[in-house]
């Protein structure tokens, strides 16, 4: 991984959940900008360094496999993959951080849990869903 992959995520993490000590200040910060797509954002990220960030997509993929895999074997009759953001992807975009990490999770959890569903939600995916 990248140097400083783990301080990246984190504080990209944070900004995304906490929304800095004013969420208003923060979310009008970038003129019409929400905050999650102006400067030092995921997003910009995403678009200026997309192997690191596809070192961190993957790991979480792999993160997830254990997660559910965990959930199945204590119990869950189904596992759902919820991506929120798929709806607002280009349709390459869709394909490498959509549809190819939730591909790896499917085929490693039918692997290894091959009677228990997993549910697809690729919100707002809408033209994009048939590749999915």
């Amino acid at each position: 991984m990248s140097p400083g992959w783990r301080e990246r995520i984190t504080e990209s993490a944070t900004g995304l959940f906490s929304h800095a000590p004013d969420p208003l200040a923060d979310t009008f910060d970038h003129l019409g900008d929400p905050g999650l797509f102006g400067p030092g954002s995921v997003t910009w990220w995403l678009m200026s360094d997309p192997a690191a960030f596809g070192e961190i997509v993957d790991a979480i993929a792999d993160m997830t496999i254990e997660y559910l895999s965990g959930q199945i074997v204590a119990g869950a009759e189904a596992v759902q993959l919820f991506d929120s953001w798929a709806g607002s992807l280009s349709p390459a975009q869709f394909a490498r951080w959509v549809i190819e990490p939730n591909a790896r999770i499917v085929a490693a959890l039918a692997e290894r849990h091959a009677d228990t569903p997993v549910i697809g939600f690729p919100k707002g995916a809408g033209a994009k869903l048939p590749d999915y």
